[in-house]
Formats: structure tokens, sequence, C-alpha cells
């Protein structure tokens, strides 16, 4: 920990290799050490995910799980293992949605409920035990919401937020149950939104903005807070949008700017800052490009484009950072083309496909419209086609169903 804190970042690594050794040693001789050699499997595959190796951390965390599920099934009412297991767990899956393999940390949410219910249902008077459930359901929704399956998502969303009410209830002056209460009035905004009701997605993103606001008046010191106050002026923001309130939009998108910039300069060694300004520019890259202010919506997108690359220097396989980088390419050729500058539109796009490890129809079609206004009907056409064969039989989905239908007419005015 000391050299991680130095900076020393491979001398830390080596460190915590040689402490594993020993506890697989211990392990090995005595059985009662196997719970050690777990605990530091999950610590080591933190300070791996922490360098940006997600795919190695998940190893490690999997390891973890496999050692503390044995452990379980040993003693299956020992409410320490009960819990060490729910946290395996949840490391899993954190590091599988980071990946983007959001269906696949479902399942380990899934399984992290099953464990943190059995443990509340042991002790129903343990508060710290009915927090850490819903927070499993927290981490369940949102899964949803990536997965575009808000009605699925709602009975997370709720047990989340009938826990965080009742906490601040028992708790009036708690600031972690505020916050936790602040942070579901955005998970309940972000399950409308993703519904289509914009109406109920604003009035909880406001909740969410008073709530946190309040909470940062009064410790400004704290950056968590703070970096929130920023989250609620970008959902604010991504709402307004979507009432085509592009003045209220561009407001909020700035107001969020301003602080996730100062929080960047602050800390340059912490990349979260530096994510949220990325996100931010691309939305208002793409509010300004739809306003026709052009120059600034180039600015606002190379800018984006040149933070994307940065974070995926060091971590190459986050998803959110590629799709992000992916997205602002297209974004980027759709303007260029727009502008006649076919030449640069059509090297935007050919970037997208080159940086891309999975595309969504959506994403394929902006770069099908891109390659279209840049004169390269050909590459339009099979870009579409391809977006199209992404589209499962199954999917019945009115939003899924409208995209198809675009892409349908895209393929038809391609091909003239």
């Amino acid at each position: 920990m000391m050299l991680t804190n130095t900076g020393d970042v491979a001398g830390a690594h080596d460190e915590y290799r040689e402490a594993l050794r020993i506890r697989e040693s211990l392990a090995d001789d005595d059985p009662k050490y196997r719970r050690g050699l777990a605990i530091g499997l999950s610590v080591f595959g933190a300070a791996i995910a922490r360098s940006g190796k997600l795919d190695q951390a998940r190893q490690y965390f999997e390891r973890s799980v496999v050692l503390r599920e044995q452990l379980l099934a040993e003693e299956p009412d020992d409410l320490k293992r009960l819990r060490d297991v729910s946290v395996a767990y949840l490391r899993v899956g954190g590091t599988l949605e980071a990946l983007g393999d959001s269906e696949g940390a479902l399942g380990q949410y899934v399984q992290a409920i099953q464990t943190r219910r059995r443990r509340v249902e042991a002790e129903p008077d343990n508060d710290r035990a009915k927090r850490d459930l819903a927070f499993v359901h927290y981490s369940a929704g949102q899964a949803l919401l990536s997965l575009d399956r808000p009605d699925e998502a709602v009975p997370h969303v709720e047990h989340f937020v009938a826990v965080a009410e009742q906490r601040v209830n028992d708790n009036p002056r708690s600031s972690r149950a505020k916050r936790d209460l602040a942070i579901a009035y955005e998970l309940v905004g972000m399950q409308k939104a993703k519904s289509n009701n914009v109406e109920a997605a604003l009035d909880s993103y406001r909740k969410f903005q008073s709530a946190i606001v309040a909470l940062f008046e009064s410790d400004p010191a704290n950056m968590q807070y703070r970096r929130l106050v920023a989250t609620s002026y970008q959902r604010l923001g991504e709402a307004l949008a979507s009432q085509h309130d592009q003045h209220g939009a561009n407001r909020a998108y700035h107001d969020a700017l301003e602080i996730v910039t100062a929080l960047a300069e602050a800390d340059p060694n912490d990349g979260r800052p530096k994510s949220d300004r990325a996100g931010l520019l691309l939305a208002l890259g793409e509010l300004q490009a739809e306003t026709q202010a052009t120059a600034e919506a180039e600015g606002s997108l190379e800018l984006a484009r040149t933070l994307y690359q940065d974070l995926l220097e060091v971590d190459p396989k986050h998803s959110g950072f590629r799709e992000g980088l992916v997205s602002t390419l297209a974004a980027l050729s759709k303007l260029l083309a727009g502008l006649d500058d076919s030449e640069r539109a059509l090297e935007y796009v050919q970037e997208a496909l080159a940086t891309a490890r999975q595309f969504s129809p959506s994403m394929l079609r902006d770069l099908a419209i891109a390659c279209h206004l840049a004169g390269d009907n050909q590459r339009a056409v099979e870009t579409t086609k391809e977006a199209l064969r992404l589209f499962s039989e199954k999917q019945e989905d009115p939003k899924t169903d409208e995209l198809r239908q675009q892409l349908e007419a895209d393929l038809q005015r391609y091909r003239r």
C-alpha cells in the first residue's frame, strides 16, 4: 500500500504477488488460511483494476469467488462467509460491467442479491445488512438500464428507493442516508428516461439535484458530493435535450463542465473527472451540432476525442471509454460530412470502425448516415446491413422496432 501511495505501482504489485504466494502456501498447508487467501486475491484484483488491467483483475476476483463459495458450502449459515461471497460477486460484476458485459454483470448481482437476502432473513434488525442488500439492487437496476430493460429494472429501483427513504426517516441527520436517497432519485430518473417518461425523469433529477446540492453546501470539501452535483446537471441536460430545450440543456452541460474541469485540474491522477468531462463534451458537441453551432461543436467533439483516447491508453479494456470514443468519432464524421468535408468525415468513420470491438445498431446507423452524407453510399449500405443483422427476431420493444424501421428506410434510400 505504501508503494502505491508513492506512485511505485509496479513495486506495489510485486509486493502483492509475494504476499499472495505466502498466503497460497499457508492455505495449502492449513485450510483455515483459505479466507485470507480469498481476501488477498480480491485486494490484488482491486489493485490490478486501478492500473487499468481489468481482464486480469477479473481473473483474480473469480478465483476469490471460488474460494469463498467453497468456504460457504462448508458452513452455509455463517453470516461472515455469506457477506464475503456477496462482496466477491459484486467485484466480479463491477469488472464485467466495465468490460462491457452487462449481462454477465447482472448474473453476478443476482447471485449477490440471493446471498445478501439470506443474511437479512437471518438478521432482520441489522440495518447494515439491509443497506448492503439495497445496494446490490441498485447495481442490478443500473445493469438492466444499460441493457435497455427499464421495466425489469423497476423492482430493483423500488427496493433501493424504499430502503433509502426508510433510512432517512430513521436517521434524519445521517449524511450517508441523505446521499443514498439523492442517488435513489437519480436512479428513478434514469429508469423514467429509459421508459420515455421525460417529465417524470426531470422531476426525479430535480429532486436529485436539490438533495445533493444541500449536502454539498453542508460539506463543501467533500469531493464526492461535488462530483454528484455535476452529475445532477448532466442528467438535467440529457432530459432537457430530449425535450428539445436546447438552451436549458446547454446551460446545464456548461454548469456540469465547470465543476468536472475544476475537479480534473485539482487531481490529475483521478480518471473519473476526466471521464465525466469527456462524456459531457460529447453531449455538448452533439447539442451544438444540432443547433448549427458547428465550430463550437467541432471543438467540443475534438476535445472529447482526445480525452477518450487518453483514458483508453490507461485503461484499454474499459468498454465505456471505447464506446465513448466511437460515439465521438461518429458525431464528428456526421458533422464534417454535413460541412462537405467528405475526406475527413470518412477518415473518422474508418477510425470508429477500427476502434470499436462491438457495435449497437444505433451507433452503426450514425456511421452509415455519415458515409451517405460524405458520398460513400456503398459503405453506407454495408454498415446499415450490419446494423440490421444485429437485431434479434425476439426483440419486440417499440423503440427497437422504430430503429429497425428507420434502418430499413435508410437502406432503401442509400440503394437508389
